[in-house]
């Protein structure tokens, strides 16, 4: 039995070995497999590694093949002779052209067979063989690529429709500068030159460069803007040189427009001696512009457009016929013009029904074309902070009370500053020291009218600001107010009383009182001098003076007393458009400068000719500030300025009271034309003088006449008893 069992038991166990031998044998099978497959990967990626390696080298062999051939033909070109650069004059034939090589001369030349004839044209620049003098190349233009980036490539997008309220400056555009390029037949027919140059002047904001892009837009031509500053360099001759190099760019894409704005910062009326290197580079600059403006002709259709805001400070060379032949103001816009900027910048706005816009411009008078798109924006802010997508006529009234007003708090309109009851009438005349405005407030309660005085001065100025004249005490302004009435010019002559001399809460004298204007860069020292008189310390906190302020100056001299009030002006450049008025009808003047600081100096000239040309024949006293501090920059004998203009000078120091009060000194004795004039200390108080009734005093004398008439009483009276 035991055998049988045994026998039945081997073909199972062989059968499960071989089952095993079978599953060994996959077993190796897949690891041969994956051992293949992890081989054949790693082979790939050595192979891409491969390729990128060859790539990266085959792209580095054709870069060092280029710079091979490169250094090759530079090689080859050193090795052949050199050629002369030269200048086209003239082209005289087929194959010969005149050409000017420097230092040599002139020569007529052969044109090689490469070169297009058609292509050469006289101021060419084109390069001679050294050996046969054969033109064989045609050279670009030497050109500053400061004057190239002056070229407009892109067309401007403004149009005459855009510009509103200046209708006769347009029609006198268009003859000037389209007309002749257009059609110069016409003026060839009659006879006449063209037109070269042509000049706007005008208030800032008036749509000068605005014009200017206009005329770009309307013109085929090659449109060159040029600011003034960037023809202001720094090393000598590099500002007339791009001068040049931008009239030749003119030239070479004839017909062209020349567009210079700013030009008084290079065309400033010249001076007898130039007060540093940078003026005569300056004005080194400005000579060369008008030698350009002389020698191209008009026939070339080159024109030449500039724009300032100060034409009374440019050269007379420059304004001459010949070099502007048109002279055209941008004056601010009027009441119409002023509603149809307004409608022009309003057009893409969403406004609610009932906008009148009339309205709005009645309220800006004086404004500018760009306050009123200031004020077309300032609207739609106004809007916008609302979280509305529409704009109403309140939030143009708040809009035009923002732009207008002045001197008061960012962000902040006027409607703000003003709180008063609802129906109540109130009337106030403002007037903000920087900008002269007039406000009057309607009974409706926000609805503001901005009314900006008239800068004209040259009549009555009693009659040109009523504001002066001290009003009545009901609508007078404390003299601690947030606001008061801006100084001004006036004097006892011209039909104005003394009383208009002082701001209006200032009290009238009746002994002599003369207007001293006190000028000179901001920083100088004027308002700390002034107040050393007034209080008799000196303030180390320093606040810029806004416009102008009047402070009056009494002095106690050996023939009386005498006042004078001090107009302390302001030294920054934004106030420029008002000095005129602040020095009109001068008596004195006082031009101060700080010794620490050079370029304040410098400006004393610019101060001398603004005060002369407004105030002829007055006495002005220089002043060098500062002389207590050691690092000064202005030495003593560097100031020379007074002995050239004939002026007095001092060296004056508000902080250690050196020389205060000789400026009055000097300015009292030339006014009262008494050298022998001296300031006396102000006298004591006098004792009050003793009111006696008369009718008391009789009345006591005849009381003491009758007690002495009665008898004396004895010792043995009774009424002793």
């Amino acid at each position: 039995m035991a055998a049988v069992g045994v026998e039945s038991m081997r073909p199972e166990t062989a059968m499960e070995e071989t089952c095993n031998v079978k599953i060994a044998a996959a077993k190796q099978g897949e690891g041969l497999k994956q051992y293949y497959l992890q081989h054949i990967h790693e082979l790939q990626r050595q192979l891409r590694q491969k390729t990128n390696n060859l790539n990266r080298l085959e792209a580095q062999r054709n870069e060092l093949n280029s710079r091979v051939r490169m250094l090759r033909e530079e090689l080859q070109l050193l090795q052949e002779p050199g050629s002369y650069v030269g200048e086209v004059v003239k082209v005289m034939g087929k194959n010969k052209v005149l050409v000017k090589v420097h230092p040599e001369g002139k020569y007529v030349v052969d044109i090689d067979k490469s070169i297009d004839i058609n292509k050469i044209t006289p101021s060419t620049r084109v390069a001679l063989r050294n050996d046969s003098y054969v033109l064989h190349l045609v050279l670009p233009s030497k050109v500053d690529p400061l004057v190239n980036l002056m070229k407009v490539e892109k067309v401007p997008d403004s149009t005459y429709d855009m510009i509103g309220g200046l209708d006769q400056q347009i029609k006198e555009i268009k003859e000037v500068i389209e007309l002749p390029i257009k059609h110069p037949e016409l003026f060839e027919s009659l006879g006449i030159a063209q037109p070269k140059g042509v000049l706007l002047y005008g208030p800032p904001g008036t749509g000068k460069t605005l014009l200017a892009r206009a005329v770009a837009h309307h013109t085929d031509c090659t449109f060159l803007r040029v600011s003034g500053s960037e023809l202001v360099q720094k090393y000598i001759g590099e500002g007339s040189r791009m001068v040049r190099e931008l009239f030749v760019m003119a030239r070479e894409h004839a017909p062209s427009i020349i567009f210079m704005d700013e030009i008084d910062s290079i065309g400033s009326a010249r001076m007898e001696s130039g007060s540093g290197n940078g003026d005569s580079e300056v004005q080194r600059t400005m000579l060369e512009l008008l030698n350009q403006l002389d020698g191209f002709e008009a026939s070339n259709k080159i024109k030449v457009l500039m724009a300032t805001n100060r034409i009374d400070i440019l050269d007379q060379a420059l304004l001459r016929p010949g070099r502007i032949d048109r002279k055209i103001e941008f004056p601010n816009p009027n009441e119409d013009s002023r509603c149809d900027i307004l409608k022009i910048h309003s057009r893409k706005m969403n406004l609610m029904r009932g906008i009148d816009l009339k309205k709005i411009a009645e309220k800006m008078n004086g404004a500018s074309g760009a306050e009123l798109k200031a004020v077309c924006t300032e609207a739609g802010m106004f809007a916008l902070r609302e979280r509305r997508v529409h704009v109403t006529q309140e939030d143009f009234e708040m809009a035009v009370a923002k732009v207008m007003k002045k001197d008061t708090e960012k962000n902040m309109s006027l409607r703000k500053l003003w709180k008063r009851p609802r129906g109540t009438k109130a009337e106030k005349d403002l007037t903000v020291e920087k900008g002269a405005l007039k406000i009057e407030s309607d009974q409706k309660e926000g609805n503001l009218t901005v009314v900006r005085i008239a800068s004209d001065l040259s009549e009555n100025p009693c009659k040109k600001f009523p504001l002066l004249k001290t009003p009545s005490p009901s609508r007078r302004f404390s003299p601690s107010s947030q606001y008061h009435l801006p100084a001004r010019s006036l004097t006892s002559s011209d039909s104005c009383d003394s009383e208009n001399m002082a701001l209006p809460n200032q009290q009238t004298v009746d002994y002599p009182s003369f207007k001293l204007v006190i000028v000179g860069d901001g920083g100088t020292g004027k308002t700390t001098f002034v107040k050393r008189h007034l209080t008799g310390e000196f303030e180390k906190k320093y606040e810029p003076t806004i416009g102008v302020e009047v402070h009056p100056l009494d002095f106690f001299t050996n023939c009386g007393k005498i006042r004078f009030y001090c107009w302390d002006t302001a030294g920054q450049e934004k106030f420029g458009g008002l000095r005129d008025g602040y020095y009109i009808h001068g008596q004195c003047a006082v031009i101060m400068f700080d010794v620490t600081a050079r370029l304040t100096y410098k400006n004393v000239p610019t101060w001398h000719r603004d005060l002369c040309r407004v105030c002829e024949n007055i006495p002005i006293v220089l002043c060098g500030n500062k002389v207590d501090v050691k690092n000064r920059q202005v030495k003593a004998k560097q100031v020379t300025f007074h002995r050239k203009k004939n002026l007095q000078y001092y060296e004056i120091s508000a902080k250690s009271n050196y020389n205060f009060e000789k400026p009055f000194l000097y300015l009292a004795r030339k006014l009262a034309g008494d050298p022998n004039l001296h300031f006396v200390e102000s006298p004591a108080l006098a004792p009050p003088e003793v009111h006696i009734d008369v009718a008391e005093q009789q009345k006591n004398e005849a009381d003491l006449i009758a007690a002495a008439a009665q008898p004396l009483p004895d010792d043995d009276d009774d009424a002793f008893e």
